[in-house]
């Protein structure tokens, strides 16, 4: 076997997984400003080579290199300098570290709105409570978060975004950055009607969506540990999820009927309470009888699924 022409195919199968795990979002973009401080390791190699009478090829070189920089970037993430970030010279100013506070007023009449959130890699709690239409708290490690609001009748659309382009679009592909841990604490309005789009990198996430009225919620995230608590609200919803390697649990009251379909590499499936189950389709006892019902589609890597009753309150 050709040891150069293994390693150079070596070497491009590093590249293309590198490149598709930064557009998943598994693998952020500051993998490149870790080979800054972990180059030596390719003197090193080189180094092993000579000593038992190898010359190795450069390319099987830089992929042992490679691989090593991406488990760094990974276990132990490092935030890049400002003039490293790609495509921020035009919009250096953007980024900035501390807390913003969110208050976007609720006008009268309004009773739908369409909300789209997207995040890096961040801790987030979204749930009820809010007396204007959002509320809520962001402390942001890059950039600050941006809110825009619009409204056509009786409808408002909000987007709120961690990053002021939303998702990078560039030579390789279009992906999310994840340059820090932010940690977003958001409130709605439980009196108006729900289209929720949530967009995210490596997320640990707290959806308590009880007392809201959810008529679509799409949550695309990248490596992830989601929780999603629905309540009885009378609503038909539809729910998709886009997952990489994650831990969801779906918390489902006993009066609201659900089916979930799940697709994907799942690692384990749990799906408590009465229903049936055909292949990786869920459908509880009550899905065609109930005054609330749950259309859930999961789509995932690696995955542990489960759904779960509400925990009883405590006695007192």
């Amino acid at each position: 076997m050709n040891l150069r022409l293994v390693s150079r195919g070596l070497f491009l199968v590093f590249l293309g997984a590198v490149f598709l795990l930064v557009n998943l979002g598994y693998v952020s973009w500051s993998f490149w400003w870790a080979a800054f401080t972990w180059w030596p390791v390719a003197l090193i190699v080189l180094g092993l080579g000579l000593m038992l009478g190898r010359r190795l090829p450069l390319t099987l070189v830089l992929t042992v290199l490679g691989v090593i920089l991406v488990a760094v970037s990974i276990l132990r993430p490092a935030q890049p300098p400002v003039w490293f970030v790609p495509w921020t010279w035009e919009r250096a100013e953007t980024v900035q570290r501390g807390t913003v506070d969110l208050d976007q007023p609720l006008p009268p009449g309004v009773d739908t709105a369409r909300v789209r959130i997207s995040v890096g890699g961040a801790q987030v709690g979204l749930g009820a409570g809010a007396k204007g239409l959002l509320e809520g708290r962001v402390s942001y490690g890059w950039f600050r978060p941006e809110l825009q609001a619009t409204q056509s009748g009786r409808e408002m659309v909000l987007t709120l975004s961690g990053d002021p382009r939303g998702r990078v679009d560039g030579l390789f592909g279009s992906g999310r950055r994840s340059f820090g841990p932010d940690t977003w604490e958001l409130h709605l309005n439980p009196a108006v009607s729900y289209d929720l789009d949530f967009s995210g990198g490596a997320v640990r996430g707290d959806f308590d969506l009880s007392r809201l009225r959810i008529n679509r919620l799409h949550v695309s995230t990248g490596a992830s540990d989601l929780r999603l608590t629905f309540g009885d609200t009378g609503t038909h919803s539809r729910i998709n999820l886009d997952a990489g390697a994650s831990r969801v649990v779906l918390v489902v009251p006993p009066g609201a009927g659900c089916q979930v379909k799940a697709s994907g590499a799942l690692l384990n499936k749990n799906f408590g309470g009465r229903g049936l189950l055909v292949g990786d389709t869920y459908t509880s006892e009550n899905y065609r009888t109930a005054a609330t019902t749950l259309d859930i589609n999961v789509s995932a890597g690696a995955t542990d699924l489960r759904i779960e009753a509400p925990a009883s309150p405590a006695v007192q």
